[in-house]
């Protein structure tokens, strides 16, 4: 099912390369409206009790939850922006330590509520033109998470066009093995 999320999270972002171009240009966040525009399009491809903002067993939230081939699935959202420079990005930046923090500890929300179907879904931007530092950021997730990130296979390298950068979007479904 992470391969699905990573295909219609690709879908969504190229369809609207031009709106995550304004949204880098200030390294603005975008995770809310990215949650609605994939509920819309899990609803497209058939699922079935979706919720937004789902309330878990410790009270904590999840960002989406559905149903899909009578299986339920969790999925959390982020959109963690880079410190890179890049001509034409504004320099704000929230530390990258912070944004890596936030996805780890989604994965621990996940194992603490015993979550089996859980998914992490994260657009991490921009990302500089023929640049690989992302995958050192991916490879420190998956070390944070105790748990291996194959880069082939849960991330995707997209344009922004017409910008001269690029977003990568990395979907994976949370090994519920609590490893701490």
């Amino acid at each position: 099912m992470y391969q699905q999320i990573l295909n219609w999270a690709s879908e969504i972002i190229q369809v609207n390369s031009e709106i995550i171009g304004l949204a880098s240009l200030r390294r603005s966040k975008f995770e809310g409206w990215l949650k609605f525009e994939l509920a819309r399009k899990l609803y497209q491809n058939k699922a079935t009790e979706i919720h937004i903002e789902e309330l878990l067993e410790n009270g904590s939230k999840c960002d989406l939850s559905f149903l899909f081939n009578d299986k339920k699935w969790f999925i959390e959202l982020k959109t963690p922006n880079t410190s890179w420079r890049i001509d034409g990005i504004a320099n704000l930046t929230r530390p990258v330590t912070l944004n890596r923090a936030s996805i780890i500890n989604d994965v621990y929300k996940f194992r603490d509520n015993n979550i089996a179907n859980g998914i992490i879904c994260f657009v991490l931007f921009p990302i500089p033109q023929n640049d690989n530092r992302w995958q050192d950021d991916i490879k420190i997730i998956s070390q944070g998470i105790q748990q291996p990130i194959n880069l082939e296979n849960s991330c995707r390298l997209l344009p922004v066009n017409p910008h001269p950068f690029n977003v990568v979007i990395c979907c994976f479904r949370v090994n519920n093995a609590d490893v701490r």
